[in-house]
């Protein structure tokens, strides 16, 4: 079994708990995004990314900075989002950060797939930014890498929808995290980040191995929806007068 996440857009530059184990996966796919990067100017950068110009002049900034052959933070404690936070890795024993670097990994618009332990330094890029790389935009770039890493494998999908799209549907459940108010349900964007870390974090606590075994979650207040469950959507419900 495999869990995929997300990244988040803001990056720590120092971590104190731990050293990356390794570099990335991909180096040379990683390197041609890096090269098309470092030619657009800030105005230019800003235009791709859609952000205001500050942050372009720091993305800019981080751009011109990036150097593969440099150690960098390890992915899992460099990314610094709401899903990250709730997850805590960083007082993670070192049996559960284990586990996550056998069995999770994070899509990512300029590294295709990290493992937790994977060096990284600050990069601002997603996937629905319209970046050509040898004639194609990022999605269609990484989707075939992506498939074959994880051919046969059964996926756990805890990814925005923007990134699940990197994923061949094969054997991929997509978790949803509902929120149950006056008979409705529906998602709600923070909660289900939370509840993304949550989950990632309960997999490695209790070592799940088989798939199926992820119905078992039950932090924060959510509870498995056998009904609007199938085999490839699992549905967590919580009522809303439960919250973090």
């Amino acid at each position: 079994m495999k869990i995929i996440i997300s990244p988040a857009k803001r990056i720590q530059e120092e971590s104190i708990y731990l050293e990356p184990q390794d570099h990335c996966l991909f180096p040379q796919q990683t390197q041609k995004i890096i090269d098309e990067l470092k030619k657009l100017n800030p105005s230019e950068l800003q235009n791709l990314l859609g952000c205001s110009f500050s942050i372009a002049q720091k993305a800019w900034n981080d751009t011109q900075k990036l150097d593969l052959s440099e150690k960098g933070v390890p992915a899992l404690l460099a990314f610094d989002g709401i899903q990250y936070q709730k997850m805590a890795p960083s007082v993670m024993s070192d049996e559960q950060l284990l586990y996550l670097q056998n069995h999770l990994y994070i899509l990512s618009a300029l590294y295709g797939i990290l493992r937790p332990l994977d060096g990284i330094q600050p990069y601002r890029l997603e996937l629905e930014n319209r970046l050509i790389i040898e004639n194609q935009l990022l999605p269609a770039y990484w989707q075939e890498t992506c498939a074959s890493l994880l051919q046969g494998e059964e996926i756990l999908d805890l990814t925005s929808r923007q990134y699940s799209k990197l994923i061949p549907k094969t054997k991929l459940i997509r978790c949803f995290f509902m929120e149950e108010e006056a008979n409705q349900r529906r998602e709600k964007g923070v909660y289900v980040k939370m509840a993304r870390g949550a989950m990632v974090r309960f997999l490695a606590e209790n070592k799940i191995e088989k798939i199926e075994e992820a119905k078992q979650f039950s932090e924060m207040g959510y509870v498995f929806d056998e009904i609007a469950s199938d085999s490839a959507h699992y549905v967590f419900v919580r009522k809303s007068m439960k919250r973090e």
